[in-house]
């Protein structure tokens, strides 16, 4: 399992000799118990007391079960670019021998559960892969109104050549159109109010 000889490579940033559980056995688990659903961390305590006989099959669980409060000290220290990294190589895996990617849908969304009383719900944009129902990448946004920013980001991230990308109207930019057509991309836009001036400006992009 690549993903798995991925994650073995990644650094443990904990203080050597004090670690009961394997790095790479918490971050499998953790993907596995996200992936199925879980959203909080006694969730994913649960999930993997549940499908420990499953996870014993390709994870060391020798030291059993961490608990909620080691999955969460973990994550804290560990760098969340790593992950992104991780989670980016293993969907290009999924997407090598999946069907052939026709759409990607880029949206932004505000993260559930991610607001706390001094202040909003976390932001991002992704891109979302049709065929193979699969998140190919992601930004995080500061508020609603960066999405025009991190959209020209997320796409440089992406092989979209011969596929086509729909976008809101967030999308409606002609610096975004340019980015996608420079990529080898079609387009589809929503938008809120048209001009026959805007739609020649996008053809001739």
């Amino acid at each position: 399992m690549k993903l798995l000889e991925a994650i073995e490579k990644i650094p443990d940033p904990r203080m050597e000799g004090k670690v009961k559980h394997k790095l790479s056995s918490i971050i499998f688990m953790t993907l596995c118990a996200v992936l199925s659903g879980c959203e909080c961390w006694n969730d994913i305590e649960d999930y993997c007391k549940t499908k420990k006989e499953w996870l014993s099959k390709h994870v060391d669980l020798k030291s059993g079960i961490p608990s909620e409060w080691t999955f969460r000290r973990l994550f804290t220290i560990l760098d969340p670019k790593i992950i992104e990294a991780l989670l980016r190589d293993n969907a290009k895996e999924i997407i090598n021998k999946g069907k052939k990617v026709e759409q990607i849908a880029i949206d932004g969304k505000a993260i559930r559960g991610s607001k706390r009383s001094k202040s909003a719900c976390l932001q991002s944009v992704s891109a979302w892969c049709n065929e193979n129902n699969i998140v190919l990448a992601e930004e995080a946004v500061e508020q609603k109104s960066n999405e025009i920013k991190a959209i020209p980001i997320l796409l440089e991230s992406l092989t979209i050549r011969g596929s086509t990308i729909s976008i809101d109207a967030a999308g409606c930019q002609k610096d975004i159109v340019r980015k996608i057509r420079e990529k080898g991309g079609h387009y589809v836009l929503g938008l809120k109010k048209i001009t026959q001036n805007y739609i020649n400006q996008c053809w001739n992009i």
